[in-house]
């Protein structure tokens, strides 16, 4: 059995080819484990050149650059694409990332008559793309022509019900993690590795530092944290933002963007990590990666109460706060770390949710 997938090369401030990260690479692998013949292609957003590997025997990857002012990588992909369905015959199109590569898996099943398969990990409709003329017009199309849409949360499959066909089949696959990297490590040794202090308190999160993941509100509850507490370090990794910038305090540690396996050792060092989430049109659909990865690592945490997050830690309300409402993340923080609690909640791992997408693919063939 055959199947296409297609999606962006750089996600989440990672390359899937190089960093061999998130669902975007965990998803087509496992499908590959399973049986399945697989066969990947990406548009890349920044300069990366042509590549096309055999990454195990069931799983094959091409990936070429789209830009602006270069625009032929997506006719050659779009191309390659057909090519490998006259040959191959896949039985299903898997199409995820964002608004253009929906586009590209609508055209190319359209054309081939192949079932779509639109794999949202997002609520698309937040990315700046969207704002771009018709991108919305061209997003909502591709979800109506897709025989079945997958989402990472179902407050998101509960929104775009009414943008899908009748006989669309709508599911839920959330978010996973690779339990052989995101596990209980010590935290005296994750510490040495990234050079942190061995002896301090320490809270942190990491990845988007952005106006969108209302970092703003973190940074504001940490000033109201020193002032109770002055021996509470924070930590940070990720891209940050001019518009919010990085507290300036010799307490503040800034490690930048870390590589994949190094987010394990991250969180792993914390006292407690802080999920802070607007509630936007992107907050309110997303499933925070950050939030299974913490949680895979038996570490205590305090999330905004938008979204899933709600409902995923109904049980555990001492580890949620109002979004927005720093005195609130604040209280939660010093709570925390006088009498912490680590939430018994089991995360998925990529080959459950693999079994899942698999069962889709088989029913629809």
């Amino acid at each position: 059995m055959n199947i296409i997938y297609l999606c962006k090369r750089q996600y989440m401030g990672k390359d899937v080819l190089d960093d061999r990260y998130g669902r975007m690479f965990e998803m087509p692998l496992e499908l590959s484990r399973s049986g399945i013949k697989v066969n990947c292609f990406s548009l890349s957003y920044r300069t990366r050149g042509y590549f096309h590997e055999n990454i195990t025997g069931g799983l094959e990857w091409v990936s070429a650059d789209f830009n602006l002012s270069h625009s032929s990588g997506i006719f050659s992909l779009v191309k390659e694409i057909l090519e490998w369905v006259k040959i191959c015959k896949p039985v299903a199109f898997i199409a995820t990332s964002d608004i253009i590569h929906l586009a590209i898996g609508q055209y190319v099943s359209q054309k081939a008559n192949i079932p779509l398969i639109s794999d949202l990990y997002d609520n698309f409709e937040s990315y700046g793309m969207s704002k771009l003329p018709f991108m919305n017009f061209i997003y909502r199309n591709a979800l109506k022509k897709s025989s079945v849409v997958t989402c990472v949360s179902k407050p998101l499959s509960e929104y775009v019900i009414k943008y899908c066909s009748s006989d669309c089949q709508i599911e839920v696959i959330e978010n996973a993690v690779d339990h052989a990297v995101f596990k209980p490590l010590s935290r005296q040794e994750s510490r040495t590795k990234l050079s942190l202090p061995e002896g301090e308190i320490l809270i942190g999160t990491a990845g988007a530092l952005s106006e969108n993941r209302d970092i703003g509100v973190l940074y504001s509850a940490y000033k109201i944290v020193l002032a109770k507490n002055p021996e509470v370090h924070l930590v940070l990794a990720g891209r940050s933002s001019d518009k919010v910038p990085i507290p300036e305090h010799h307490n503040v540690h800034y490690l930048g963007e870390l590589e994949h396996r190094s987010v394990a050792d991250f969180y792993n060092a914390l006292d407690l990590a802080i999920v802070p989430l607007t509630d936007s049109i992107f907050g309110k659909y997303c499933y925070p990666q950050k939030a299974c990865e913490i949680l895979a690592c038996r570490r205590p945490l305090v999330a905004s109460s938008v979204g899933v997050m709600t409902d995923m830690l109904k049980d555990y309300t001492e580890c949620l706060f109002d979004d927005g409402d720093a005195e609130m993340l604040a209280e939660r923080i010093l709570d925390q770390l006088n009498d912490p609690v680590v939430p018994d909640i089991a995360i998925h791992g990529w080959v459950d949710q693999s079994v899942k997408m698999k069962k889709l693919v088989e029913a629809i063939r």
